[in-house]
């Protein structure tokens, strides 16, 4: 029963960690809505400098994952660097060519609800 949640779980983060990518960049990035935390960090820089976001995700995380996984237990640092690893892979993917295509709404306030939702 113990694997069985292992894997449920993992499962659920890695779906998670995708929904959640798409919704920041075919809701949130389009309308030009920053997100908070380190992700909003990544996503000014992103605009500034055009640098990959799914990069500076990574990039800008890694080191409060390093000292959160130096104090806490392994399970911890290896569900966060596999959920960090799955969304920041899903940001590239989301936006490369095929997915341009998609536009989920082009109303500002619509999509302050939707990406507060995520």
């Amino acid at each position: 029963m113990q694997k069985k949640n292992v894997i449920l779980n993992y499962a659920l983060l890695i779906l998670g960690s995708i929904i959640a990518a798409f919704a920041l960049e075919k809701i949130l990035v389009p309308s030009k809505i920053m997100d908070g935390g380190m992700v909003g960090i990544a996503m000014i820089i992103s605009t500034l400098t055009k640098l990959p976001l799914g990069i500076l995700t990574i990039v800008l995380n890694f080191p409060l994952v390093w000292i959160g996984g130096r104090k806490l237990e392994k399970s911890f640092f290896t569900r966060t660097i596999t959920a960090m690893a799955v969304f920041s892979v899903a940001l590239e993917l989301f936006g490369t060519e095929p997915f341009h295509k998609i536009i989920i709404t082009e109303d500002k306030l619509l999509a302050t609800v939707f990406g507060g939702l995520d």
